[in-house]
Parts: structure tokens; C-alpha cells; sequence
């Protein structure tokens, strides 16, 4: 096969992302959801259009995990919000700094 026979095949993938935030109005306050834009959901918590965030605004994300299907985003999201996922929480996010300052 040539150069020009040749076809790159490209693969493009719907991701399902689980997302942390805290609020930079009161830091103790913090979010954990699913989507699948990450970009508008953030935009969409800092504009108030979640019941849930609305009055802890401006949010912002911690950390995110990204996902192939929406299944699993969804199990992981059920497991955060678990004690044993709030736990995991602490122990890897807790000690990211918000304008400089340690939590």
C-alpha cells in the first residue's frame, strides 16, 4: 500500500467525566457530579443554574477522572459520594491549595 492508498482511521470517543469542585466563597463546601461536557457544567455551576451550587458560587474544580462509558462514571460518582469516597476525597485532594493557601 502507498502513501496515498493509505487511511488513518480515527477513533473518536465519547468521554463521561467525574468532576470535584470546591467553592472559592466558602472553601468547605464542595460538589462532586457527572457529565459529559465538562466544560458547560462548570460554566453552568458558576453562572447558578444547579439548585445544589448555586449560592456557594464561584466553583472550582479540584479534580476530574474521565471515562469511556457512562456506566462507569456513574458507579464512580455513587462511590464518591459514599463515606469510603469522601474519604478517598481527603486523602488525595484535600491539600490543593485555592489562591495560594493550604486547606
Amino acid at each position: 500500500m502507498t502513501g496515498k492508498q493509505a487511511f488513518k482511521k480515527v477513533f473518536i470517543y465519547t468521554m463521561f467525566y467525574v468532576y470535584y469542585l470546591r467553592s472559592q466563597s466558602v472553601p468547605e463546601k464542595t460538589y462532586i457530579g457527572y457529565t459529559g461536557n465538562l466544560k458547560q457544567r462548570l460554566a453552568d455551576h458558576n453562572a447558578g443554574k444547579s439548585i445544589y451550587t448555586k449560592d456557594f458560587k464561584p466553583w472550582v474544580l479540584v479534580g476530574v477522572l474521565c471515562f469511556d462509558q457512562e456506566v462507569k462514571a456513574l458507579r464512580f460518582e455513587r462511590h464518591l459520594k459514599t463515606n469510603a469516597g469522601r474519604v478517598f476525597l481527603r486523602r488525595y485532594f484535600n491539600d490543593v491549595a485555592i489562591d495560594g493557601r493550604s486547606l
